[in-house]
């Protein structure tokens, strides 16, 4: 009988402590969590062009990359030399990231710097990534930026110049695209190519005409002519 009592008590004492322990391990379990979360930083995703202007946030500068702060309210400064500054208040939440994808406006209105070869990378990648995610900030009207950077937002343009009675032999089969070339002196470059040897009157005709009437003059860019026969 004394011998039944004694395992009771101990298949008791077992549960107690048993449970006494799962309470502890949900306990320590449960705020180990918590306190990680509460100590976690706040994020800033910083996405800028010109890829060399600089985010200025409590006297920092910061560039093109993903940033910790302690949350709260902050004022960043966007700035580079012959550019129109730019100033958003930031909202920097606990465990959340924020992100800051914007550019910058010539103060001469000259949006040719953008075309150039070394400046092209932050704008390719400021414009694909704002394409090809959920970014909802508001800063950036990818569509107008394009138009006003670049002529490669309108390129290739196919077309055919052609004699009567239209053939192949009798068409000139023409393509205008944009690169960065030697060619052009490291300029502002449109490529011409064509079925022809030389680049004729009546496709530099078409190809400006084209091209005003997207909004962009000729003028304003060096181009050269390539033969393609295979065109």
């Amino acid at each position: 009988m004394q011998s039944e009592e004694s395992t009771k008590l101990v298949r008791n004492l077992v549960l107690i402590i048993g449970g006494a322990l799962a309470m502890v391990l949900i306990v320590i379990f449960g705020i180990i969590p918590l306190v990680q979360s509460l100590n976690r930083p706040a994020y800033l995703d910083i996405l800028i062009a010109p890829e060399d202007a600089t985010v200025s946030i409590d006297g920092v500068s910061y560039g093109n990359a993903v940033y910790e702060f302690e949350p709260g309210t902050y004022t960043a400064v966007v700035q580079k030399d012959g550019f129109l500054e730019k100033k958003f208040e930031l909202e920097l939440a606990r465990g959340e990231t924020a992100k800051l994808y914007t550019y910058l406006v010539p103060s001469d209105n000259d949006w040719s710097f953008y075309e150039l070869e070394k400046n092209m990378p932050s704008l390719d990648n400021l414009t694909n990534i704002v394409k090809n995610s959920d970014y909802e900030g508001g800063a950036i009207d990818v569509e107008d930026l394009l138009k006003k950077v670049s002529i490669k937002s309108v390129l290739p343009i196919d077309f055919a110049v052609c004699r009567e009675p239209a053939s192949r032999m009798t068409c000139d089969s023409v393509e205008v695209t944009y690169d960065y070339e030697r060619a052009c002196d490291n300029a502002l470059c449109v490529i011409v190519e064509g079925r022809n040897s030389e680049l004729t009157n009546e496709v530099l005709s078409e190809v400006k005409s084209r091209l005003n009437e997207k909004g962009f003059d000729l003028g304003n860019y060096k181009y050269i002519y390539k033969q393609n026969t295979l065109r």
